[in-house]
């Protein structure tokens, strides 16, 4: 879904390239990122590092994209990049980093608007915490958290 959301917005996914099989995917080597040189990077931000931590991932593995150089990696908010009706508000948080300035969308307006349609209460921006999915908190061995791809 998350592609499909980039390329919906009116860009490529270069991760379509990516010959893979089955599921949770594949590791993406430096050598593709590189080469493929992605001018914006987005990452899930529910199963993802905090971007600092990618970052600083991206230059421990030596990936030097225009992307990682210009700092545009942006994290999808949680549930905003797959299959639920949030999936819009992530198309639009998309297309907004895209083309700053030129989609005329309020993201934090059109959030309310939907979380109060659709939930009945405003949005508020998920803080990630120490759960399964940000193992962050210094009781993980050392081999656990650390990543051989970024």
């Amino acid at each position: 879904m998350e592609n499909n959301l980039v390329t919906f917005s009116g860009s490529m996914s270069i991760n379509k390239q990516l010959q893979k099989e089955g599921k949770p995917g594949v590791n993406v080597s430096p050598s593709f990122i590189n080469e493929n040189n992605p001018e914006t990077i987005f990452i899930s931000g529910f199963l993802s590092r905090p971007l600092d931590e990618f970052y600083a991932l991206c230059r421990q593995y030596g990936i030097e994209a225009d992307a990682v150089k210009q700092k545009r990696i942006y994290a999808v908010p949680p549930s905003w990049d797959f299959g639920n009706p949030r999936w819009i508000l992530g198309l639009m948080y998309i297309a907004d980093k895209l083309y700053p300035g030129d989609s005329g969308i309020d993201l934090k307006r059109e959030a309310d608007e939907f979380y109060l349609q659709f939930y009945r209460m405003p949005f508020g921006e998920s803080k990630s915490n120490r759960s399964f999915h940000r193992p962050t908190s210094g009781i993980w061995p050392l081999h656990v958290t650390r990543c051989t791809h970024a």
